[in-house]
């Protein structure tokens, strides 16, 4: 209960001061300048980006099957691996960064 408590109070002390955000959200504004600013292009959004694409199955009508047209290619190219009873992005990501830091 005093757990509880505390976070209600820093809640409240929070919300009374606005200068702490932890995310700021603004709305997109079509005059402003920032609007004909170029996507990310650095190398990890090029990487992240590939990612995403090669998991789509361009095959499958997303109106129809949105989930096997954004899943099918990920699940072909990943299969759960032998002991793992679930297998997704962020279990292949931890198991990248344990052999990263093995070697």
């Amino acid at each position: 209960a005093i757990v509880i408590l505390t976070l209600f109070i820093m809640l409240l002390s929070n919300s009374a001061d606005n200068t702490n955000h932890v995310v700021h959200v603004q709305p997109h504004k079509k005059d402003c300048v920032e609007a004909n600013k170029l996507p990310c292009l650095n190398e990890h959004c090029i990487f992240a980006s590939s990612e995403i694409l090669k998991s789509i199955d361009a095959s499958i009508d997303p109106c129809d099957d949105f989930y096997g047209y954004s899943c099918n290619q990920w699940i072909k190219n990943n299969p759960i691996p032998e002991g793992k009873s679930t297998w997704g992005t962020f279990g292949k990501l931890e198991q990248m960064n344990q052999l990263i830091i093995r070697n």
